[in-house]
């Protein structure tokens, strides 16, 4: 290097223009390269099922869950992770699928996945055999370093119900009484409705009277009976009426029509000697009859008061689990009795959240069909279930189960009421208990980690 005059030491000039020029240069290349390695790394999106989605009881469903945006054809399982989670009805998530490093690990019975959809970003569970205990949330957790995205979306599980009648023709006296039975069998969700309508000479009429309907009755698998009986007194003028019975059901895209055709015959003329036997006969059956009478009254037709059988309950009632709660009321005459269930809980007065009674049906073509009615429960944690039976001694009982979702906060030390009253009882009869109410201790899952963990990257971990 040369000296100036003064000693400093002269330095080669620098061209600035095409150093700011390389300089812009180098730092647009790196902004792309940048974006694209955040684009292949970390940008995609995902696509769940429509929610809710109904599904039927028994059959196959693919919960779809696709990866979208991830930048290429086909997508590199090693740097892959899938989690499925599932909620039922409100409760903890639990982990039911796992697709980590290449690896599938099932965690529930009857649920599958592709690995050749995973390459093309299909991420769809499929369970093989829906059960009511499917039926929640499901979420699909898709990892893909350093990213991480979740969705959410839930199913609802229905049975289709059947519908019969019990006769597709029947005939009747005119002036006399006959019925026919709509029985709707095995259906979930319990929500129905039952309609019968009467056609007549092209008119169409809906029926409103001498129509009962008995209270859907919950069946051992989950899924609910109930029938609807109409009681018909024709005339001559009815003769060849069609009476249908309509059903609805969110499963029914349309209503369920099921009809029965009337034939109505004119009575029978009968002779003097005829209406003589007739007489004498019973009279003999009334000599025969009273003789009896006294004992028939004792054993069947005596007043007889109920009782209460003890309450019983889980041995720990754990907080937003179920809990089953029953009793019986037993040996009571006449059938006529209601029910009404109170609960007070602390610091709040006692309030009424269900009542229930029967009522007599008489039908020609049974001895006895009981028919219950009860008024739908006000409190949500509620569910009950009352039935009632009928004893060879002539005596009833009434079943009853309440089925209920506690919350500690505010269910713990809630005292639960069964109130009777009977034409027996001067004074309505009482048995109540008190609630004990606990938590459930937290679980936590496995940390689920990245197949791959690179230096210097975002890492997502979850549990």
């Amino acid at each position: 290097m040369a000296s100036n005059r003064d000693g400093w030491r002269k330095y080669p000039r620098v061209k600035l223009r095409d150093m700011g020029h390389d300089l812009h240069a180098a730092t647009l290349m790196w902004a792309l390269i940048s974006c694209s390695l955040f684009c292949l790394a970390g940008s995609f999106d995902v696509t769940i099922f429509k929610d809710p989605m109904e599904v039927l009881l028994d059959t196959a469903v693919r919960l779809e869950c696709k990866i979208t945006n991830y930048g290429s054809d086909t997508l590199n399982l090693d740097n892959l992770a899938v989690q499925w989670l599932f909620t039922y009805k409100n409760m903890t998530k639990k982990e039911i699928y796992v697709f980590n490093g290449g690896k599938h690990i099932s965690k529930k019975a009857g649920v599958r996945m592709s690995d050749d959809l995973l390459k093309l970003g299909d991420a769809t569970l499929e369970l093989l055999r829906v059960q009511f205990e499917d039926e929640g949330q499901y979420t699909c957790a898709i990892f893909i370093t350093p990213s991480k995205v979740e969705k959410s979306a839930s199913i609802l599980v229905s049975v289709k119900p059947r519908v019969s009648l019990s006769t597709k023709h029947f005939t009747v006296v005119s002036g006399s009484e006959g019925s026919v039975r709509c029985n709707i069998i095995r259906f979930y969700p319990q929500e129905y409705t039952i309609k019968w309508v009467k056609i007549l000479s092209g008119s169409t009429e809906t029926v409103v009277n001498d129509i009962c309907t008995g209270v859907p009755v919950p069946d051992k698998d989950g899924t609910f009976n109930v029938s609807s009986v109409i009681r018909i007194e024709p005339t001559m003028v009815d003769n060849g009426a069609i009476y249908k019975c309509e059903v609805r059901h969110k499963t029914f895209s349309s209503p369920w029509i099921t009809e029965a055709k009337l034939t109505v015959k004119e009575p029978e003329k009968t002779s003097g000697g005829a209406i003589a036997g007739a007489i004498i006969g019973t009279l003999i059956l009334s000599t025969l009859a009273f003789a009896g009478l006294f004992f028939v009254y004792t054993t069947r037709f005596k007043k007889v008061s109920p009782k209460f059988t003890k309450i019983s309950k889980p041995a720990t009632i754990r907080h937003q689990e179920e809990a089953l709660i029953s009793c019986q009321v037993i040996g009571f005459r006449p059938v006529k009795i209601s029910i009404t269930l109170w609960v007070k809980r602390s610091e709040q007065e006692k309030k009424k959240i269900y009542c229930w009674n029967n009522t007599m049906l008489k039908n020609s073509d049974e001895e006895a069909n009981l028919l219950s009615n009860g008024k739908g429960s006000c409190d949500e944690s509620f569910t009950p279930n009352f039935s009632l039976t009928s004893l060879k001694d002539g005596n009833s009982t009434v079943n009853c189960v309440i089925k209920m979702w506690p919350d500690m906060y505010s269910d713990n030390g809630m005292e639960l009421t069964f109130e009777v009253q009977h034409e027996t009882l001067w004074i309505a009869m009482e048995e109540k208990i008190t609630l004990e109410v606990v938590g459930v201790p937290p679980k936590i899952s496995d940390i689920l980690l990245p197949p791959r963990i690179i230096h210097n990257e975002l890492v997502s971990l979850a549990c």
